[in-house]
């Protein structure tokens, strides 16, 4: 018994201490990352946290920064072009998601699918996702163009009249989300489609064996399965859409 004993509490410091090695493995292999986080994004950030409590211009030979408070954050919100531009982000952010986000679900259900030639279609969708979005920019703002542009040169050969996209401030803003829902739709489209292939099948062969139809299946099982699926898209995609720059 004593023997027992003794030998459970060899094994047991035997765990601990390899436990301990590997974490301090893991630890040192992270440690590169951690640096580079560190020096790369939180340094940054919190330094330029720092000054905007302080009025300081570099380009100013021998300036030495001056703390005025909140004065910076209470210019800010007095600027009407901030504003403006803030609530237009809002607005970018806003309809983009909820339109890539309804076409995604749509496209996710349909590729997921066993019909004959939906192997092409996936490929199809990979095609946005391939391209840069200074060159996705470059391309729509070439489409766009009222002078040689393929879209008006449709428009006015059906009999309409030619419309300046991108200089009608009633079209601009819509013009450019276009833009993005072209380009990541494709992103909410695999990442749903992912989470759809990865749903137990077992749930759907007893739904279909209690009579289940397919709206059913989908309203009352896909859909609240995919809840988390769901949030990670959204996360996703909510924080590209507000550093969207290039486009």
């Amino acid at each position: 018994m004593h023997i027992i004993k003794s030998i459970s509490k060899v094994k047991n410091k035997t765990l601990i201490i390899d436990y301990s090695k590997e974490r301090a493995m893991l630890c040192l292999f992270l440690a590169p990352a951690i640096v580079f986080i560190l020096f790369a994004n939180i340094y940054p950030l919190s330094y330029a946290f720092i000054m905007s409590f302080f009025q300081y211009n570099r380009l100013i030979p021998g300036s030495v920064p001056v703390f005025i408070g909140l004065r910076n954050y209470i210019d800010l919100v007095r600027d009407p072009t901030i504003v403006s531009s803030f609530v237009k982000t809002i607005l970018y952010v806003s309809i983009t998601v909820m339109v890539e986000f309804l076409i995604g679900v749509a496209l996710a259900l349909l590729v997921t699918t066993t019909v004959r030639g939906i192997q092409f279609i996936r490929g199809f969708f990979l095609i946005p996702l391939m391209i840069p979005p200074v060159v996705a920019g470059t391309l729509w703002r070439t489409l766009y163009n009222s002078l040689y542009g393929p879209i008006d040169y449709f428009l006015t050969f059906l009999g309409f009249t030619k419309v300046e996209w991108l200089g009608n401030t009633n079209l601009a803003l819509p013009s450019v989300m276009l833009v993005e829902i072209w380009q990541q739709t494709p992103i909410v489209v695999f990442i749903i489609a992912a989470g759809i292939q990865a749903l137990p099948i077992d749930i759907y062969l007893a739904a279909q064996v209690d009579g289940a139809s397919k709206w059913q299946i989908l309203k009352r099982i896909t859909l609240p399965l995919l809840k988390p699926v769901f949030s990670v898209a959204l996360l996703l995609r909510v924080m590209d859409a507000f550093r969207v720059f290039d486009t």
